[in-house]
């Protein structure tokens, strides 16, 4: 809502950044080349449902941050308050639910990088509940509704993306000087 009335031509570092047409697309070349053994086959098909996933395209935009996962959060040391957001690079227009969607996703698990995350649906209620008393009616019904749908695209366009790479090492590429 603080970004809504800023009129600026923000340019993201990243175009597509969570674009679930374009990660299927990539995933789609990328995977056809591939021998894959029965747990990579069980994701490819998860990873295919993305189509009936997409959110509709006329939804309207507002400026967005792009990546708004728990760890671009800073908090203050001793009150645990949010103080800034960091990792800049995808912000600029786009539906809010791409920002609450990929918050959420982040948000209601207890351990971001561990693969044996699980959603909390408690963390989910009160983070949404949280987000509409401070927010207001920033959500329009129909973005309401379109939430859980927003939830789970992100989640297997991220999931897109790293099996991706996992044959391509290009985008979360191993940086040894790192």
């Amino acid at each position: 809502r603080a970004l809504n009335d800023i009129d600026f031509p923000f340019q993201p570092q990243r175009v597509h950044a969570v674009s679930g047409e374009t990660h299927l697309t990539q995933f789609q070349q990328v995977i056809a080349k591939q021998q894959l053994n029965p747990e990579m086959t069980q994701w490819r098909d998860e990873i295919f449902q993305l189509p009936s996933l997409f959110l509709p395209h006329n939804l309207r935009t507002t400026i967005c941050q792009g990546d708004t996962k728990i760890s671009n959060i800073v908090f203050a040391e001793k009150t645990y308050q949010p103080i800034t957001m960091i990792d800049l690079d995808d912000v600029g227009p786009a539906t809010p639910l791409v920002d609450l969607g990929n918050a959420l996703r982040s948000w209601c698990g207890k351990a971001e990088d561990n693969p044996q995350n699980s959603f909390h649906l408690e963390y989910f209620t009160a983070a949404y509940r949280a987000y509409q008393n401070a927010s207001g009616n920033f959500l329009t019904q129909e973005e309401q509704t379109l939430l859980p749908r927003a939830l789970r695209s992100i989640t297997l366009v991220l999931a897109s993306r790293f099996f991706r790479d996992i044959f391509e090492d290009a985008y979360f590429s191993y940086d040894s000087a790192r």
